[in-house]
């Protein structure tokens, strides 16, 4: 519960903070271009949901299955959320146009917020191991630690930088928390070789987002063709790979 209410202030944090200091058309630009963001993290609070009995299982059963099972989960999350993060940044604009009302100065937000998809989907896998293994306070230590990051940060960057800085900031700090969500989980589950498991999906990712890219000046309902290009050649590119 303490976890929820941290990670639920460093995600609505930046809005008062623009508020307070820049105009009120740029909270709005950065609030659209948020709620794409935001509307998607339901997926891997979904799975795991899911997936967590399993893991508590597997907890009183065998620390060893344990360990590959979260592996598999932080790997499911990845292939989720990676591509997610590049096609969201690579096809910003042709999206952004099939809404007239989408403001324009919200795209940029939006592609730098795509950065994060990645990261917010994986931290779920930490959550998780942590959670089965009774660490859920020191996984809320550093959530009030992503929390000190994130308000300092936007209280030094969005003076200056405004909306966009409040969007970079959201970045960084979702790259925080999975970074000590992976130190935790390594110190007290044990090394995972999450790498071992990462870069084959990555790559498909960085494939799919290679193809996809000279596409990215398509006008109106073209760009949901070239969606649907970027999954089959994504899909492709993670069953040659044996990803």
């Amino acid at each position: 519960a303490v976890t929820f209410v941290l990670t639920t202030l460093y995600w609505k944090l930046d809005v008062p903070l623009l508020k307070l200091f820049r105009s009120s058309a740029e909270v709005g630009w950065y609030s659209l271009a948020y709620k794409p963001f935001e509307a998607l993290l339901f997926v891997p609070i979904t799975m795991l949901g899911v997936v967590l009995p399993v893991l508590a299982v597997y907890q009183r059963n065998s620390m060893d299955r344990l360990r590959a099972a979260v592996s598999i989960f932080f790997k499911a999350l990845l292939m989720l959320g990676w591509p997610l993060s590049v096609g969201a940044v690579v096809l910003a604009y042709p999206l952004a146009g099939l809404w007239a009302g989408f403001y324009k100065p919200s795209i940029p937000a939006l592609q730098i917020l795509s950065l994060a998809y990645v990261f917010a989907f994986v931290n779920n896998a930490f959550i998780g191991a942590l959670t089965v293994i009774d660490r859920q306070a020191t996984y809320a230590r550093a959530a009030g630690a992503s929390l000190i990051v994130n308000l300092v940060l936007n209280l030094i960057l969005i003076p200056p930088f405004g909306y966009i800085a409040a969007s970079w900031t959201t970045v960084v700090t979702e790259i925080v928390l999975v970074a000590a969500g992976w130190w935790l989980t390594a110190r007290h589950l044990g090394k995972l070789h999450l790498a071992a498991a990462s870069w084959r999906p990555i790559l498909a990712g960085a494939v799919m987002g290679a193809v996809i890219y000279p596409l990215n000046n398509v006008h109106g309902e073209a760009v949901l063709l070239v969606v649907l290009l970027g999954i089959a050649v994504y899909v492709a590119a993670l069953v040659l790979l044996r990803a």
